[in-house]
Order: C-alpha cells, then sequence, then structure tokens
C-alpha cells in the first residue's frame, strides 16, 4: 500500500516537471523564434481536434444523439482550416506569394466555423 502511494506521488511530480519543462521549452523557443513557436502551437491545436474527431467518430454506435458527432466533424473541419492559415503563416515557405490577409481570414473562418457547431449541434 505504501509503495502504491509513493508511486502515485512520483508519477504526479514527474508529470508536473514535464509540464513545467515543456512551459519552458515553449518560452525560449516563443523568444528566439516566433514562426516555430506559432507551429507548434497551431500543431498542438489542431492534434487535440483530430484526436477528438477520432475517438467520437469510433464511439458514435455509443451516443444516443448526433451532439458529439456535429461538433466532432465540426472541429474536424476547423483543423483542417487552422493546417492551411499555419500554411499560409508569413514566414512559412508554403502559400508565401500571400500577404498577412490570408493567415488571419483563415483563422477566423476556423473560429467562426468553431462557433457555428457550438452553436447548431444541440439542434441535432
Amino acid at each position: 500500500m505504501k509503495t502504491e502511494s509513493h508511486s502515485r506521488i512520483v508519477n504526479a511530480v514527474m508529470a508536473h516537471l514535464f509540464f513545467f519543462a515543456t512551459l519552458i521549452a515553449l518560452y525560449i523557443i516563443s523568444r528566439s523564434d516566433f514562426i516555430v513557436f506559432h507551429l507548434i502551437a497551431e500543431l498542438y491545436t489542431i492534434i487535440i481536434a483530430v484526436s477528438m474527431f477520432i475517438i467520437i467518430w469510433n464511439s458514435q454506435r455509443y451516443l444516443q444523439n448526433n451532439y458529439f458527432l456535429i461538433i466532432a466533424i465540426g472541429f474536424l473541419f476547423a483543423a483542417i482550416i487552422d493546417f492551411i492559415h499555419a500554411l499560409a503563416y508569413k514566414g512559412m515557405p508554403f502559400l508565401s506569394r500571400y500577404t498577412t490577409n490570408l493567415p488571419t481570414q483563415l483563422w477566423i473562418a476556423a473560429r467562426y466555423l468553431q462557433a457555428f457547431t457550438i452553436v447548431i449541434a444541440p439542434i441535432y
């Protein structure tokens, strides 16, 4: 019993240390190269949205209604728009012929899609 409690404490401490080390690393990256920091931040949100879609899509047979399915599909499309936004960001070698207006408009479009999805999902 004491060993199990000790291992839980060690796991919690290690998780917190990893979290704070990640925050410090992200801060250092943001100060040295903002493009890399921006890409990491965007990829983090994209991975979360795609993971959410995969989990909900594979568990749809257990769902009683389509609320979560609509949320998942909407957030998947928002993640696709966010990915294009990350590629179009100023300083990235992709889509470099466009101005800074394109990534801004893509980011706004993704947020509108998420908001619309959250508003419309309870209807279904």
